[in-house]
Protein backbone atom coordinates (compact mmCIF):
# COMPACT_ATOMS: atom_id res chain seq x y z
CA UNK A 1 0.00 0.00 0.00
CA UNK A 2 2.85 2.43 0.81
CA UNK A 3 4.49 1.81 -2.54
CA UNK A 4 1.21 2.49 -4.32
CA UNK A 5 0.84 5.87 -2.55
CA UNK A 6 4.42 6.77 -3.50
CA UNK A 7 3.75 5.95 -7.13
CA UNK A 8 0.61 8.10 -7.19
CA UNK A 9 2.49 10.94 -5.50
CA UNK A 10 5.25 10.64 -8.11
CA UNK A 11 2.74 10.85 -10.95
CA UNK A 12 1.11 13.90 -9.37
CA UNK A 13 4.49 15.64 -9.02
CA UNK A 14 5.37 14.84 -12.65
CA UNK A 15 1.97 16.11 -13.80
CA UNK A 16 2.40 19.37 -11.86
CA UNK A 17 5.91 19.88 -13.26
CA UNK A 18 4.73 19.16 -16.82
CA UNK A 19 1.81 21.56 -16.47
CA UNK A 20 4.12 24.24 -15.09
CA UNK A 21 6.52 23.83 -18.02
CA UNK A 22 3.65 24.07 -20.54
CA UNK A 23 2.23 27.16 -18.81
CA UNK A 24 5.60 28.94 -18.68
CA UNK A 25 6.24 28.08 -22.34
CA UNK A 26 2.84 29.55 -23.22
CA UNK A 27 3.66 32.79 -21.37
CA UNK A 28 7.07 33.02 -23.02
CA UNK A 29 5.65 32.60 -26.53
CA UNK A 30 2.90 35.11 -25.78
CA UNK A 31 5.53 37.70 -24.80
CA UNK A 32 7.55 36.92 -27.92
CA UNK A 33 4.50 37.69 -30.06
CA UNK A 34 4.10 41.04 -28.29
CA UNK A 35 7.76 41.87 -28.87
CA UNK A 36 7.49 40.94 -32.56
CA UNK A 37 4.58 43.36 -33.03
CA UNK A 38 6.48 46.36 -31.68
CA UNK A 39 7.26 48.77 -34.48
CA UNK A 40 10.39 50.86 -34.08
CA UNK A 41 10.00 54.26 -35.72
CA UNK A 42 12.50 55.09 -38.45
CA UNK A 43 14.13 58.53 -38.14
CA UNK A 44 12.70 61.05 -40.61
CA UNK A 45 16.03 61.69 -42.36
CA UNK A 46 16.55 57.99 -43.06
CA UNK A 47 12.94 57.60 -44.21
CA UNK A 48 13.41 60.47 -46.71
CA UNK A 49 16.60 58.86 -48.05
CA UNK A 50 14.81 55.56 -48.48
CA UNK A 51 11.96 57.23 -50.36
CA UNK A 52 14.35 59.16 -52.63
CA UNK A 53 16.31 56.02 -53.43
CA UNK A 54 13.11 54.11 -54.15
CA UNK A 55 11.94 56.91 -56.46
CA UNK A 56 15.31 56.90 -58.25
CA UNK A 57 15.08 53.15 -58.75
CA UNK A 58 11.55 53.46 -60.11
CA UNK A 59 12.61 56.26 -62.50
CA UNK A 60 15.33 54.18 -64.15
CA UNK A 61 14.18 52.95 -67.53
CA UNK A 62 15.73 50.46 -69.87
CA UNK A 63 17.28 52.12 -72.93
CA UNK A 64 15.05 51.82 -75.98
CA UNK A 65 17.73 52.66 -78.54
CA UNK A 66 19.71 49.43 -78.20
CA UNK A 67 21.47 48.53 -81.47
CA UNK A 68 20.31 45.40 -83.22
CA UNK A 69 22.66 42.47 -82.81
CA UNK A 70 24.91 41.87 -85.77
CA UNK A 71 25.09 38.45 -87.40
CA UNK A 72 28.45 36.71 -86.98
CA UNK A 73 30.99 37.50 -89.63
CA UNK A 74 32.39 34.56 -91.61
CA UNK A 75 36.13 35.23 -91.59
CA UNK A 76 37.08 31.93 -93.24
CA UNK A 77 35.63 32.95 -96.62
CA UNK A 78 37.86 36.01 -96.82
CA UNK A 79 41.16 34.58 -95.62
CA UNK A 80 43.47 31.59 -95.59
CA UNK A 81 43.06 29.30 -92.58
CA UNK A 82 45.70 26.73 -93.53
CA UNK A 83 48.09 28.03 -90.86
CA UNK A 84 45.53 27.82 -88.12
CA UNK A 85 45.88 25.19 -85.39
CA UNK A 86 42.93 22.83 -84.79
CA UNK A 87 42.11 21.89 -81.22
CA UNK A 88 39.86 18.87 -80.76
CA UNK A 89 38.45 17.52 -77.52
CA UNK A 90 36.91 14.06 -77.93
CA UNK A 91 35.79 13.85 -74.31
CA UNK A 92 33.45 16.85 -74.61
CA UNK A 93 32.87 16.53 -78.37
CA UNK A 94 34.03 19.87 -79.76
CA UNK A 95 36.80 21.32 -81.84
CA UNK A 96 37.91 24.77 -82.93
CA UNK A 97 40.63 26.40 -84.97
CA UNK A 98 42.84 29.18 -83.72
CA UNK A 99 45.42 31.32 -85.44
CA UNK A 100 48.99 30.61 -84.31
CA UNK A 101 50.61 33.68 -82.79
CA UNK A 102 47.35 35.63 -82.75
CA UNK A 103 47.33 38.42 -80.19
CA UNK A 104 44.10 40.44 -79.88
CA UNK A 105 44.38 44.19 -80.24
CA UNK A 106 44.82 46.08 -77.00
CA UNK A 107 46.66 43.30 -75.18
CA UNK A 108 50.37 43.60 -74.38
CA UNK A 109 52.70 41.44 -76.46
Amino acid sequence: MGQKVGTITGFIIIAILTGTVFYLTHLFLKEQDKIAQIQIPVPVAIQKDVEQNQNAINDVQQPTDMPASQPPVDTTAAGDVSSWKTYKNDKYGFEFKSLLGFIPRGLPR
